[in-house]
């Protein structure tokens, strides 16, 4: 979209300046702009030419300042205390096209309680959250306009080929609406697929919450064992090193994200059942299963066989 915005003669949120005489720059308030993925995205849509007001608590670290060739940072409200005020969200969000909300899912209820009056029906609500059954319902409870709902799985320092993102379409979302959110991410290289929240949320149970728990299972399992320190191998250090960050860096937010997916539960029985097959003498059969992922024929796209994937 190249920063512009023309807007939807029926269902996008109106111009500004409530004309049609051509186009104008997209306005676009993050709440939650001071974050590790709040940060990274203010400024890549920056970068892309948009106008983006941000707004955070006070104790959260700066944002990086914008690149000389960027669209001007509009400015920042800091949000101080646990409970912004409607008045002070209203300033932040005043004007904006789209709302995004850059925070942590237990953050989420909260935020829109104060959030909720300041928004205007025809403003766009969006989050970043990495489930999205319970907070899509919270955001279409409090908004009475568009929702749409966002998961960029990746972190604030991505690959170019790790940007990959899922998009779950509220009740009250138009195509242009659910289009224009696309387009964001589309902007920086992001690849761009369409899912419900319920299938989101199975599939993140499966690989982010089901690798976070089996991880920290297995290695605490062998935690304070001095017994087994001897038979340490070349594979079990890797292994070791390879879920360092998993489980300390970022162990607090997929806790937090296991914890708020109401899918994690299936995600374990499943796995559960697979370690009764082993202990009942399947493992060449659980083997057998596991080398899928090796195999020539493996898709490897998320999107495959949606048919209505997008790439920037």
């Amino acid at each position: 979209m190249n920063g512009r915005y023309a807007g939807d003669t029926k269902k996008d949120t109106p111009l500004p300046d409530g004309g049609g005489a051509g186009p104008s720059p997209l306005r676009i308030t993050l709440i939650g702009h001071l974050g590790r993925m709040g940060a990274m995205l203010a400024q890549r849509w920056r970068n892309a030419g948009y106008e983006v007001r941000g707004a955070d608590r006070e104790a959260a670290r700066p944002c990086p300042p914008p690149l000389s060739h960027a669209a001007p940072f509009v400015g920042h409200t800091t949000l101080r205390g646990s409970a912004p005020s409607p008045h002070t969200l209203a300033e932040a969000v005043r004007g904006a096209h789209a709302v995004a909300l850059c925070v942590p899912a237990k953050a989420l209820s909260g935020l829109l309680d104060d959030l909720a009056s300041a928004l205007d029906p025809g403003q766009i609500l969006f989050d970043i959250t990495s489930v999205k059954m319970l907070p899509m319902e919270a955001m279409e409870a409090a908004h009475r306009g568009p929702v749409v709902g966002t998961h960029p799985l990746f972190g604030p320092n991505p690959a170019p080929e790790d940007l990959a993102v899922a998009v779950t379409p509220g009740r009250r979302a138009g195509e242009a609406h659910i289009r224009l959110v696309e387009d964001l991410y589309a902007g920086f290289g992001c690849r761009v697929f369409r899912t419900t929240a319920e299938e989101h949320d199975r599939g993140v149970a499966f690989v982010q919450g089901l690798n976070f728990i089996s991880s920290a299972a297995y290695l605490a399992s062998l935690a304070r064992r001095d017994d087994v320190l001897p038979f340490l191998t070349p594979s079990f250090r890797r292994r070791l090193e390879g879920a360092r960050k998993l489980l300390t860096e970022d162990g607090d937010m997929f806790q937090g994200v296991t914890a708020a997916n109401p899918m994690t539960g299936d995600a374990i029985h499943t796995f559960r059942l697979f370690l009764d097959l082993v202990e009942g003498g399947g493992l060449s059969d659980v083997l057998r299963r596991a080398r899928w992922w090796y195999a020539t024929e493996r898709p490897d796209a998320p999107e495959a066989g949606r048919g209505d994937a997008k790439t920037g």
